[in-house]
């Protein structure tokens, strides 16, 4: 799904792929899995699981994702989150990509 999502950022562009990752467009959401993308002013610019979400900040979380999108062409990290499928907080890593101006990333919540 990461690299669907920076293929689709790429063709079309930043504004029209942040907003179809937020409104859940066909392959970007499915089940528990969902885009997420922060800005570098370390807030939220899309949340496919949680939409209410964007254009807040997730720091200290984000900064660490920036700052090592920076010097790695795709990292992960592993954080407790909120399943949208059950509601629970649950370990998941996040898988990333630094895009345009946009570092992007697709979580798995661990079973």
């Amino acid at each position: 799904m990461l690299k669907k999502a920076v293929e689709h950022y790429n063709s079309v562009g930043r504004d029209q792929a942040l907003s179809d990752f937020t409104k859940r467009v066909d392959p970007f959401f499915i089940k528990d899995l969902y885009v997420a993308c922060i800005d570098s002013d370390l807030k939220q610019s899309a949340n496919g699981g949680f939409p209410e979400l964007v254009g807040s900040s997730v720091q200290p979380l984000s900064r660490a994702i920036w700052d090592a999108a920076t010097t790695t062409k795709v990292g992960s990290t592993n954080y407790v989150w909120v399943d949208p499928a059950n509601g629970q907080s649950l370990p998941k890593t996040f898988y990333y990509e630094k895009v345009g101006k946009d570092v992007c990333g697709v979580g798995a919540y661990h079973p």
